[in-house]
């Protein structure tokens, strides 16, 4: 480090600001040419090629968040002036997304109703559709299905987008599941991984698989249900934050089956992930469920530690 730090010292000498600058620009065509997006964002906010790397973050922002990179997308956006990014929507929105992902719902809303704003003046009709699916995300967290709705509809009028009519129609079984309507859900499911499926959505296929175990988990068919929830559990597949949620309804069908040690097993694996992600909604998910966990086992006084550790951590999302 000290030699690196000494080389760069000299560079600078040698070449000046502008002469490095030029220099974090060539590097990032280098990336930039082999995809290696992060690597080339860093190098142009670097040469403070403000407008490049904000165009670059808001055309790629989505992979990074489908591939888990939710910490390293929020650091380079948070580095990008405001008005930057006013001038390129969709990293709010991709922002968004990643404190929706962590549980930081107020954030999120925030965040999105100022992308939708945005992106609406800007004619962007595809990015308005994918933060109005968001923001559908968001009313359904709190129990309100009829906004959820409303949101969805307007997304699915808005854009033929394949991959947000993916998004739409998953959310829309999720709600359907919400106010109980099991066949209507399953049926939403099912033409969501159609879609997914011929457009070659890894990560939605995962997702929409493990959610169609759900209405058998709220029938109480745990059998069926674990057969469809461990379907987003690939190992060859890089792990995502939605692998969280996937552990602790496992864990859920276990409790109520009466597998405790398989219960336990699988909230130690949701915990894991939730803090590789910084989840903090979820951590609170996973602490209540180890807190029925205990109670099954009577040991209350166990139980209420992690009943209260949760109560915190519901707090801190601001979880109703």
């Amino acid at each position: 480090p000290l030699f690196q730090s000494f080389l760069r010292r000299r560079l600078r000498n040698e070449l000046g600001k502008t002469g490095v600058a030029t220099e974090h620009k060539r590097i990032a065509e280098y990336f930039l040419d082999h995809g290696v997006w992060e690597q080339a964002v860093r190098h142009l906010l670097a040469a403070e090629d403000f407008d490049r790397a904000a165009a670059v973050v808001g055309a790629r922002g989505g992979e990074w968040i489908s591939s888990g990179a939710l910490n390293s997308l929020a650091t380079l956006a948070n580095l990008l002036p405001d008005a930057v990014i006013a001038s390129n929507p969709r990293i709010l929105a991709h922002r968004a997304e990643v404190a929706r992902l962590r549980g930081e719902y107020d954030l999120a809303q925030q965040l999105l109703k100022r992308a939708t704003s945005l992106l609406q003046g800007a004619g962007d009709i595809d990015g308005e559709a994918d933060a109005l699916h968001s923001l559908a995300t968001l009313a359904r967290r709190e129990g309100d299905y009829q906004l959820a709705f409303k949101y969805l509809d307007r997304a699915l009028e808005l854009t033929n987008d394949r991959s947000v009519r993916v998004k739409c129609g998953n959310t829309k079984g999720l709600c359907l599941v919400g106010i109980g309507e099991w066949t209507a859900a399953e049926m939403e499911f099912r033409s969501a991984l159609q879609l997914a499926q011929e457009s070659n959505d890894q990560r939605y296929i995962r997702l929409i698989t493990h959610n169609l175990g759900l209405p058998a988990m709220m029938r109480g068919d745990f059998g069926e249900a674990l057969r469809w929830l461990r379907r987003m559990l690939r190992d060859e597949q890089s792990a995502i934050p939605q692998e969280a949620t996937a552990y602790l309804n496992m864990a859920r069908c276990h409790l109520y089956l009466g597998n405790l040690d398989e219960c336990e097993k699988h909230l130690g694996q949701a915990i894991e992930r939730c803090q590789l992600f910084n989840l903090v909604a979820a951590t609170a998910d996973g602490l209540e469920a180890y807190g029925n966990l205990f109670r099954e086992k009577g040991e209350f006084e166990k139980a209420n530690e992690f009943y209260q550790r949760a109560s915190r951590k519901f707090d801190e999302a601001g979880v109703n």
